[in-house]
């Protein structure tokens, strides 16, 4: 059998990996039933691969969304907590403006009938 001949014995509608390994097969000596299994299998694999390949790219998207998101709600907890320090420091000014203020004032004396 000539190589053309073999050429001719590939069925169509196979991608270039499963046509290849249907040609290899048929070399080696496999029927066309064998070379044709072997092809459908590499073609199976292929498609997996793609449908695989998909699927992790579908979830890289979403952990890619999922860092934005976290991303997102770490600097807003760092906005308030900066907000929160500046209030508590401004809290601590006026509590020793308020003490300084006390000190100097005369004692409250207790009255009489005490």
């Amino acid at each position: 059998m000539s190589m053309a001949d073999e050429i001719e014995e590939v069925p169509g509608g196979l991608g270039p990996e499963a046509a290849q390994a249907c040609l290899d097969a048929r070399t080696q000596g496999l029927c066309r039933a064998g070379a044709l299994e072997v092809a459908l299998g590499v073609e199976r694999a292929a498609v997996g691969n793609a449908t695989r390949l998909e699927a992790v790219e579908f979830k890289v998207a979403h952990l890619e969304r999922a860092v934005q998101d976290l991303s997102d709600v770490a600097y807003r907890q760092q906005q308030q907590l900066d907000a929160v320090l500046a209030a508590h420091q401004r809290l601590r000014q006026q509590i020793e403006e308020v003490d300084g203020r006390t000190g100097a004032a005369s004692p409250v004396e207790i009255p009489p009938h005490y």
